[in-house]
């Protein structure tokens, strides 16, 4: 399957996708219990995680690397920061409001169907014939879930289309950050694109919370920022930069089809934790999706091990 170190590029990339999984189950946590703008609370989520990563920077010596980053490079690191903090981390935020952690991880997830199209477009990357049946049958998948309607969970009665539509946003989102990561993280390093992104994303941010209600009445609340910390620091800090740093060891395509690992724990997660409802029709939605992200996946090792 993997050669050499391509292995680094699949740990790094699983063990982002572990850490992504339980952010959907924390997300709709927070907003299950707490009345809290999901603009708001993205912007906390990643100002915890800016210093301890800044921190990570000037500890490793690459203090260098990330002025450069924010200067030389300040519109592609812009990108980033867009489409992988703003757009991605936003949207998926905002979706766990108005749906379930099952359907929110599945639409989100749906980025490496949008991953290989962008990849193959941007960084010129084959197109195979099974390439197009995987995308094919995961937007079957895709349909069909989007036309299932859920049950909720313990904290929902019923999934809104809203939601769906967020997380879907989520999803194309992601996938333009997984390419322009992987000529970010080329020039830059992982460490660095994903702190230079941080920092860009995070003021973006502060300037659009400024327009929407502060949780003041939380701040005294210690499960509160428990939440906050754990998505702030593991999931937006560590997790994104694991990603980042994983591209210097496998390509976009490849690594955006891991993305459907995070998806299955997160929808076991959800019925364990949350006693989620799903219906068969979702779940029949779920499993051509996965059939389709695992056919794209199978059909590129087959081409990078001939």
């Amino acid at each position: 399957m993997f050669q050499g170190k391509e292995w680094f590029g699949f740990f790094y990339g699983l063990a982002a996708s572990l850490v992504f999984a339980s952010f959907y189950i924390v997300g709709r946590l927070v907003f299950g219990q707490y009345d809290v703008d999901p603009v708001v609370f993205t912007f906390i989520r990643f100002v915890i995680a800016v210093p301890f990563f800044v921190l990570a920077v000037a500890c490793t010596g690459q203090g260098k690397a990330l002025r450069t980053a924010l200067t030389s490079r300040f519109w592609p690191m812009m990108g980033l920061a867009l489409s992988g903090i703003v757009g991605e981390g936003l949207l998926l935020m905002a979706s766990l409001k108005y749906t379930t952690a099952s359907r929110s991880s599945l639409f989100a997830n749906t980025s490496p169907i949008l991953t290989v199209v962008l990849a193959c477009v941007f960084m010129r990357e084959p197109m195979s014939k099974g390439k197009w049946i995987g995308m094919i049958t995961g937007f079957a998948g895709i349909l069909t879930a989007i036309v299932s309607r859920s049950q909720g969970d313990i904290f929902m009665s019923g999934a809104s289309w809203m939601g769906d539509a967020l997380a879907c946003g989520s999803a194309f989102c992601w996938a333009i950050f997984t390419v322009l990561g992987q000529k970010m993280a080329d020039k830059s390093g992982g460490l660095v694109s994903g702190t230079a992104s941080m920092l860009l994303g995070t003021a973006v941010l502060f300037v659009c919370s400024l327009f929407f209600p502060w949780p003041w009445q939380y701040f005294t609340n210690w499960r509160f920022w428990l939440y906050a910390l754990y998505a702030g620091i593991i999931v937006s800090g560590l997790a994104n930069i694991l990603w980042l740093v994983s591209l210097k060891y496998l390509d976009a395509g490849r690594l955006g089809s891991m993305g459907y690992v995070s998806c299955i724990l997160a929808m076991g997660g959800s019925l364990l934790c949350l006693k989620e409802k799903l219906n068969g029709w979702f779940v029949a939605g779920a499993v051509l999706v996965f059939i389709g992200v695992h056919w794209m996946l199978r059909r590129n090792l087959s081409a990078k091990e001939t």
